[in-house]
Order: structure tokens, then sequence, then C-alpha cells
């Protein structure tokens, strides 16, 4: 990925954008990458970022303050990136996060910001002891019931396309300003879990939903409407490796085809 620019408009043949769009949408983008203190970042992720700054774009890391609560630092990060994007040089426009538990392609960031919509993710695949591999994500059945797609109901995703889904993850997820700055000034604050939840989760022993489903919401509130590039994949650290499976793949299906088995896990 080059952004020198000639006589003669070089186009970047990852993003098929020239010299200066390339180095200005670079410049719009600031990744964060997540992580705790007594665990690092991935050591995939982490020789992504010499090669990202390298590139042009801002990479910070981010060390959890709060003890594994992971809406507030989401929270402090959306916030920092608003202070930083007043400063009158900077470009800033989208913020980027990526957990420090993944690996993803060099261009993945890129590609997400590309599309230059309020909330594009990532495809990030989580397994599960009863609902076996599933997508970070969810999408309508036809009946209209949300939920997550999985490699033992769903089987197969398309490899390209943007998909307009009803919630995304938070793992590798590309947000524009426009969206925090309105939760923001709503008087709401960016995933955060409020105290009637908390507490009843602390009656019932179930947390209803995370602060990725609460973001969703937040921008459903707002009008903001969430998608997946379904051509960008990370893969989720756990005690192994684990993403979507190429053979669950298939590059002849189409994206406004695609859709989620109405066995798979119900979204709360």
């Amino acid at each position: 990925m080059s952004t020198s620019s000639s006589a003669e408009a070089k186009v970047d043949p990852v993003s098929g954008l020239s010299g200066d769009e390339l180095g200005n949408l670079l410049k719009s983008v600031l990744i964060v990458i997540p992580y705790r203190g007594s665990e690092g970042v991935d050591p995939g992720l982490e020789n992504k970022v010499s090669y990202w700054r390298g590139c042009g774009i801002a990479v910070e890391k981010a060390e959890d303050q709060f003890g594994g609560f992971i809406e507030l630092q989401r929270a402090i990060i959306c916030r920092n990136f608003l202070t930083s994007c007043r400063d009158e040089e900077a470009r800033l426009d989208k913020l980027i996060m990526i957990d420090s538990d993944e690996d993803v392609a060099p261009e993945a960031p890129i590609r997400l910001a590309m599309w230059d919509l309020p909330v594009v993710s990532g495809v990030v695949a989580s397994p599960n002891s009863k609902r076996g591999i599933t997508a970070n994500f969810t999408v309508k059945d036809k009946y209209g019931v949300p939920r997550f797609p999985s490699v033992r109901h769903t089987k197969m995703l398309p490899t390209k396309g943007l998909l307009k889904v009803h919630s995304t993850g938070a793992g590798l997820l590309c947000i524009k300003k426009q969206v925090l700055e309105t939760i923001f000034a709503s008087g709401d604050i960016p995933f955060y879990l409020d105290e009637e939840l908390r507490r009843e989760a602390v009656k019932t022993g179930v947390l209803k939903l995370g602060e990725d489903t609460k973001f969703s919401q937040q921008c459903a509130k707002h009008g903001f409407d969430r998608y997946v590039d379904l051509s960008v994949h990370a893969v989720h650290y756990k005690r192994v490796g684990v993403c979507w499976p190429t053979t669950g793949l298939d590059p002849d299906a189409k994206v406004e085809d695609f859709q989620v088995d109405t066995k798979d896990f119900l979204h709360a």
C-alpha cells in the first residue's frame, strides 16, 4: 500500500484509490487497540502496528484502567477520539477499534474505512460450547428475529459484499465521528451499560446484553445503520485461534440473498 504520487496518477492496487485519495483516507483514521496489561497484544496484530504507522495511519494502544470493564474502556476511547478530533490540524473522522486478542490482514482497517459509513464491522468469530462457532453480529431471520449466524446452522457466509445487520460486535469496528458526537450530545455514553441493567443481572445471574449490543441499540436510536463487510475477517484468539472456516465461505453467494438460519442463537 503506497501513498506516493507522480505526474501520472498512481492507483493503490488494494484500495483502488489514487495517491492523494488514499493519503486523505489514511489521515482520517485512528486505530485504537484496547488491551489488558496482563495479557498484552497478539504478536501478529502487534506487527501490523508499525505497518499502519508507516502508511500514515495514527495508531494507539489503550491499556485497560478499569479491571476488565470493557464498556468503560471503549467509552473512554470514544471520548479521547473526539478530543483528538478537535485539533485543527487533525483530519480524523473515523475511529477503528481492533481488540488485542485478534489478528487481521494489513488492509482490513482500510477496507472498513473506505465505505465511509456510520458503523462498519468486519467478521469476528467466537467459539461456544453449545452453539459452536458463531459470527459476532446479528441479522434478522425470515421471521424478523435477530440471530447470530453459526457454522452449525447458517453454515455459509458470502465472501464479499456489505451486509446490513441488526447489531455488530465491537472487536473489529469502524465508527464515524458523527455517530459518537451524536450519542454524547444526547447525554448518553457510547457502549455504557446503565445501572438498571447491572442490577437486573445481579438478580437474574444473566447480563442480557453486552457493550457491543448496547452500542448498536444506541446507533439505532439515532438512526445510524450498522453494516458488516463480509470480505474482512479477524482471527480471534481464545484458547486457539478462531475464525469463520473457509469451508463455510461461498464465493458465488450474493450478499443480498444471505439468510441466517432460524435455528441459530436468538439475539437478546
